[in-house]
């Protein structure tokens, strides 16, 4: 195995003011690598990251929520460069996520090389690849916590999933899916092939008829019930869904597509250039 090779330094983009991403972000080259590592620590090079929209909502009222300069963004796919004597191995392929509670240490998964507890990530699926992988941690685990720890949704049951479209929503779809329930989503038109390729049972057009309105209609004229609704505006093979994949130097392209509202699934940045 060719061990993989820690520089000083890396490229990174770093939120240094207030604002959109095309104000708040900078392109950094001289950005460190973290040079001590924690108990339980391992130091990655990532292949890839997906952005949230939380994350470009940070760039507005930071720095009360966390220090500047800082790399932005959480999910993420990549390989072992460092074990800090931990249950991995040098050149395991793995996907994960950088907490919040990082950010007093002002790294994020927007660079090149990032430190991680070895409880954020795992061993990366081989049918999986990077790209896909990079945008599976926070969307899913928010489906997966709302739809198996929260109401534990059982076979039969009926769920309406506002958002059928969202990175949040498409996970919710297909994990209701896999528990037998029976799903209703919604989003705009365009995207109804996408969601009833999730597994969705029924479609909401947005566009032709508000949530509310459908709900009401719903409740006159039907002789079931919702038993859960899951709101995702805001898998049978557990597949993640990405809308788009951009190089690095072009993250802020990524950002406008995420803030256009009109991203199936996730949005990520391929940091590494030979990953998929």
């Amino acid at each position: 195995m060719t061990k993989v090779a820690r520089p000083d330094i890396q490229r990174a983009w770093v939120n240094v003011r207030r604002g959109t991403p095309a104000e708040a972000l900078v392109l950094k080259s001289d950005w460190p690598v973290s040079k001590k590592l924690a108990p339980g620590e391992v130091l990655l090079k990532v292949h890839a990251a997906a952005l949230n929209p939380i994350g470009y909502k940070f760039f507005a009222v930071l720095p009360f929520f966390a220090r500047r300069p800082r790399v932005p963004e959480y999910d993420l796919s990549g390989v072992v460069v460092d074990t800090n004597k931990t249950r991995f191995r040098e050149g395991d392929e793995v996907y994960g996520w950088v907490p919040s509670k990082q950010f007093r240490y002002k790294e994020g998964a927007l660079c090149q090389y990032v430190k991680v507890s070895e409880d954020w990530i795992v061993p990366r699926p081989h049918n999986v690849t990077p790209t896909q992988a990079a945008g599976l941690t926070l969307a899913g685990q928010t489906a997966y916590t709302a739809l198996m720890r929260r109401i534990n949704i059982q076979p039969g049951q009926h769920i309406f999933v506002n958002g059928g479209s969202t990175a949040v929503g498409a996970f919710a779809i297909q994990l209701a899916k896999i528990r037998g329930a029976k799903v209703t989503a919604s989003a705009s038109g365009r995207n109804e092939e996408f969601v009833r390729r999730m597994g969705a049972d029924k479609f909401v057009d947005y566009t032709k008829e508000s949530v509310l309105e459908y709900m009401e209609s719903f409740a006159r004229t039907s002789n079931s019930k919702f038993d859960y609704i899951l709101e995702a505006v805001g898998i049978r093979s557990l597949r993640p869904i990405v809308d788009s994949v951009y190089d690095f130097d072009d993250a802020l392209k990524a950002y406008d597509r995420i803030m256009s509202k009109r991203a199936t699934g996730k949005v990520v940045v391929r940091v590494d250039t030979t990953s998929e």
